[in-house]
């Protein structure tokens, strides 16, 4: 298995969770305009069948759910956000991939 690759997955999953989670609201034209503005990005945009495997892997890894609207814009937020907003999205995250030694 390529680690390198894993880590930058994982790293494009929290920019997505933090992205939405901050802007509570987001269309997917606005995601990917933020996203080609960062590094993470390389340049290349977000094929929205690929953002869609992401939210069911953000589901199953983080248990954050990443519904649409399905209306107007169809904009994007997390609908289990207070599940994660009463320790902060970075405690949270930082909780969910700690691992305590037996």
């Amino acid at each position: 298995m390529n680690n390198d690759r894993g880590q930058s997955l994982i790293t494009k999953y929290v920019w997505v969770i933090e992205t939405i989670y901050h802007r509570r609201k987001i269309s997917f034209k606005e995601l990917n305009e933020l996203w080609l503005r960062d590094d993470i990005s390389r340049g290349v945009e977000i094929p929205k069948r690929t953002f869609d495997n992401w939210r069911y892997v953000i589901s199953d890894m983080f248990g954050i759910t990443i519904a649409n609207e399905n209306r107007g814009e169809y904009r994007y937020y997390i609908e289990n956000e207070e599940d994660i907003s009463k320790n902060g999205l970075r405690s949270w995250l930082y909780n969910t991939f700690c691992v305590i030694p037996e």
